[in-house]
């Protein structure tokens, strides 16, 4: 789980980056990239723990993911990509911060 967040992290920096759009998006993309065997993982991880709790992280980190792809479109269409860079500014920390809630309460599982 750890390269799971230290992904997100890198995200996380990456779109609050003071570089241009172009080294933007190809940061984007090599993460985007990096990140589908996080996301494969996080899957297994998170389906294979009963509750509520567990799949609401999930269903948490595709709509980051998902904003993530979108904020990627935004870049390569030359669109304002302010409404992402907003949620993922927002949700990356927020999701990170549950998940280490999540991880210590349940370290027996992991």
């Amino acid at each position: 789980m750890a390269l799971t967040c230290n992904w997100l992290l890198k995200v996380h920096t990456s779109i609050n980056s003071k570089l241009e759009k172009k080294q933007k998006l190809s940061d984007i993309r090599s993460l985007l990239e990096e990140g589908k065997d996080f996301h494969q993982f996080f899957k297994r991880k998170m389906h294979l723990k009963e509750g509520q709790e567990s799949q609401d992280l999930y269903s948490q980190f595709n709509f980051i993911v998902q904003s993530i792809i979108l904020y990627k479109t935004d870049l390569n269409n030359n669109d304002d990509a302010r409404e992402e860079v907003s949620y993922l500014n927002k949700n990356i920390p927020l999701f990170l911060n549950r998940l280490k809630g999540y991880l210590n309460g349940n370290k027996r599982r992991f």
